[in-house]
């Protein structure tokens, strides 16, 4: 149902011309003979992923890039943005996680945390230059070790469940805080409470069950007693699994703090649409076509959280046929331009033509 309030501005400004972007995309540095498959039968198990070397990663000047000549395809990792790479056009995707099943966690025996290893884990990835803080290329290096696609919406959830403040970048607060409330000290326990994670968030899988009389002494357990008969502590888990809905607005908002500047009020069109990507559109059908809509009109820069927090109501409420749309409601701008722009692409007659037929007849 449409919201009844006032209309909000979209903070979407429309210019002339359409600016060229450039079509530049990292490469994935992920080993393939260790990359794991999700579903079929030849399942890795994320416990065989192997502990990082305590050599810090080399600060590179450049980023390794290539060229995506391929018109078929307009996605764009959403890593180049949380890497700060010049982004291509972004257009409608799915996000089809990494490989792994993760919903096996019997390959990750449980672990007593560790707080010096935790440290030591942070100091594996630590930027040489800026003692205290995983800079971009530590991030990249990370979630490439824990075998996690940097195309789809996992950098994001590891970013939300570390606290992680700004975009590719942990320091090493927001890393102990959040290692030692999901009580992880290894990659292989990381890795699976953030496709776990995935996994109920954003691919609607069944949530994992607590172990017998869990269910009710996880309230009173705090993470720092968590108990070691699971892989890590899930007691997050089970309180999103309680609400699945609450949860995902919970990462949803918190995505766009990471993406907008910190003095800033919005965010980039690109980044907003990269995000959509993997975070909406897998879940929401009809953000595939706002995304083209987007795209073909090449005009909206910017996104205020009021846009973005419409974007998702509008895809949770409005059909993808428009078939329930009112244009009585108070949406963004940009919203309703969407819903005359695939009127006019269907042949539907657009609001205002329903208006002249009605008078006419």
């Amino acid at each position: 149902m449409a919201p009844k309030r006032k209309r909000a501005e979209d903070g979407a400004s429309e210019g002339v011309t359409r600016a060229t972007r450039a079509s530049t995309r990292l490469k994935s540095t992920s080993s393939e003979p260790h990359a794991m498959q999700r579903g079929g039968d030849s399942t890795v198990g994320v416990g065989s992923i192997a502990e990082p070397s305590t050599k810090k990663p080399k600060r590179n000047s450049t980023k390794a890039a290539n060229t995506d000549t391929d018109s078929r395809s307009t996605r764009q990792p959403v890593m180049d943005f949380l890497m700060g790479v010049s982004p291509n056009q972004v257009g409608p995707s799915r996000s089809n996680g990494t490989a792994g099943n993760t919903s096996k966690s019997s390959s990750v025996q449980p672990e007593t945390y560790s707080e010096a290893r935790a440290k030591h884990l942070f100091k594996a990835y630590e930027d040489p230059e800026l003692p205290g803080e995983i800079g971009p290329e530590g991030f990249e290096k990370l979630c490439t070790d824990m075998e996690i696609s940097l195309e789809g919406a996992l950098p994001l959830v590891l970013a939300w469940q570390l606290h992680g403040s700004e975009m590719a970048k942990f320091t090493e607060e927001e890393w102990m805080k959040g290692t030692s409330e999901l009580r992880v000290s290894t990659l292989q326990a990381l890795s699976l409470a953030i496709r776990d994670l995935e996994d109920l968030l954003l691919l609607d899988k069944p949530p994992i069950q607590p172990p017998s009389g869990a269910e009710s002494s996880v309230k009173k357990r705090s993470a720092q007693s968590a108990g070691c008969s699971e892989p890590y502590n899930r007691q997050k888990y089970y309180q999103y699994a309680a609400n699945k809905e609450k949860a995902f607005l919970e990462l949803y908002a918190f995505c766009f703090n990471l993406a907008k500047p910190p003095t800033g009020r919005n965010i980039d069109m690109d980044t907003a649409s990269a995000f959509w990507s993997v975070l909406v559109a897998p879940k929401y059908p009809i953000m595939d076509d706002i995304l083209k809509f987007i795209a073909d009109k090449g005009t909206y820069k910017g996104v205020n959280k009021d846009l973005w927090n419409m974007a998702l109501e509008f895809c949770r409420t409005v059909q993808p046929d428009l078939s329930n749309y009112d244009p009585d409601g108070a949406w963004p701008t940009m919203l309703d331009d969407f819903v005359t722009w695939k009127k006019s692409s269907s042949g539907q007659p657009s609001g205002a033509q329903e208006e002249q037929d009605i008078e006419i007849s």
